[in-house]
This record gives structure tokens, sequence and C-alpha cells, in this order.
């Protein structure tokens, strides 16, 4: 096992620019099947911009699945979270209890989603680099964007919307 956990960066200097965000596993089936453009977090950084965020799904799942490009992250209020609802994934009732106690969260604005061809697990992470999943995220170092860079991923970053579309020829939604 690593000595420390490498994963998070320890100075402004050794930030990548990459953020990692912990997910409740119930988001593995619409990261993996489904589409999002939006995501919506209560803690979210402040201090810098970030361009691109790992996906870490929790327990039972524990693991690290992929990545999403980020266009734009901006704070919003409960009433301009309507306008982003339909591309979260979120109902009408999650968005709200979601923002309970708080008077805005972070938007990030987000590309399709990039699959690792093999998840990484909570135990390969720990093994590799002594990390530990954050509550929220963790602005990762740069030699851990450097690592998850190197990770095979399914294809290219698909873009799910599309998919959703019925053959013609089949007659079967794709």
């Amino acid at each position: 096992m690593s000595e420390r956990n490498w994963f998070k960066a320890t100075s402004p200097a050794d930030r990548s620019g990459d953020i990692l965000v912990s997910f409740d596993a119930k988001w593995l089936q619409v990261f993996t099947h489904g589409s999002v453009e939006s995501i919506v977090r209560r803690r979210y950084p402040k201090s810098f911009a970030p361009r691109r965020m790992y996906l870490y799904v929790g327990s039972p799942h524990s693991c690290l699945i992929g990545f999403v490009n980020i266009n734009g992250l901006r704070p919003i209020a409960l009433r301009d979270a309507e306008q982003v609802i339909s591309s979260t994934n979120l109902t009408r009732e999650e968005l709200n209890s979601y923002f309970k106690g708080y008077e805005h969260i972070g938007c990030y604005a987000v590309s399709p989603m990039a699959l690792f061809r093999n998840a990484l697990s909570l135990d390969t992470l720990r093994a590799v680099s002594g990390f530990s999943p954050p509550q929220s995220f963790v602005a990762l170092s740069r030699r851990a964007s450097d690592w998850l860079a190197q990770q095979e991923l399914v294809g290219p970053p698909r873009d799910r919307r599309k998919e959703r579309t019925i053959s013609k020829v089949t007659g079967q939604q794709r």
C-alpha cells in the first residue's frame, strides 16, 4: 500500500485542474446507461475552475467508473435549477430536497461520459495510491490525473442522448 493518498493535491501548485467526485450508488445506472448534461452538487470548488470530473460511485460498487469534461461551473439558486432539471436526471422532489439548507449549489455543465473499460475498484485505488474516497469531492494531484489519463476507455465518449432513437430498420429502441 502507498504511504499516502497521492490522489489528493496537497497545494495549488500540485493541483491538476481535475476533481474526483463521490456519488451515491444509485447513480451507477444513470452514468453507465443514461444521459446527464448537468450535475448539481452542494459542495464544489470555489477557488479554481475544474476542467474534468472523475466519477467515483460508492458502496456497494465502490469504484471509479470514468469521467466527464466540465464545460462550465456556476452557482445556482433553486429558481434557476428549474431550468436545468431535465438535464440532471433528478426529479423536482429530489432537487428541492437537495437544496434544503442551501441558498446556492454548484451546477456543472458536462460533456458526454467517458467510461473506463474496467472500473477501478476501491481496493485497486488503495493499493496503487493510498486512495480514500472523499465525502464530496477532492482536487486531484497532477500525478493522479496523469495516472488516470493512462487508463483504458471503453471507447470515445459517447453522447447517449443521441442513442435513444428508434431504429427504422428493427423498430427497437437503441
